[in-house]
């Protein structure tokens, strides 16, 4: 399964849009992965709940709903290899914090590939492999390459500096 940055939702109901992560799955199923990926509660409070229809590229929704409506594709996908492409970048800090808390979950038994310049949304991967001018310069966990005091930590601290 693959979450890119800016999902593409399509002219349909959300159901359908979820559903996307796969064509037969039921209701219930579609539903609980809605849950897992933290947007069944705004999705419930439309008016028309599941069934509502959103415009093309999620027209009427947040950059956090329209992630979090792709999250949900991927719990219903359940692959065993998930590509989080900035996943959870230009979001506000509550939709990134319900998009972290999915992303655990769905990483759980399956191999994952974060593409990420926010590094507080890779902290906790088993390998971390640090890219500079297309190469790789460091690997380890996080903090293993804080120990090495090297791209990792200069990323890392010039990160904190604009907090």
């Amino acid at each position: 399964a693959w979450v890119p940055q800016r999902p593409y939702l399509f002219h349909g109901s959300i159901a359908d849009n979820i559903r996307l992560g796969n064509p037969k799955a039921s209701d219930q199923a579609m539903q609980q992965a809605a849950m897992e990926a933290n947007c069944a509660d705004f999705i419930q409070a439309l008016p028309q709940g599941y069934n509502t229809f959103i415009g093309e590229r999620g027209e009427g929704l947040s950059g956090g709903q329209i992630q979090r409506i792709a999250l949900a594709r991927a719990f219903l996908k359940d692959a065993p290899l998930l590509i989080l492409d900035e996943a959870s970048a230009n979001l506000d800090q509550q939709s990134e914090a319900l998009i972290q808390q999915s992303i655990e979950t769905l990483s759980q038994n399956r191999t994952v590939i974060t593409i990420a310049h926010r590094l507080n949304t890779i902290k906790s991967s088993d390998l971390i492999v640090v890219l500079a001018k297309g190469k790789v310069v460091e690997t380890g966990t996080h903090s293993v390459l804080l120990a090495n005091n090297q791209h990792y930590k200069t990323m890392l601290d010039s990160f904190k500096a604009t907090q």
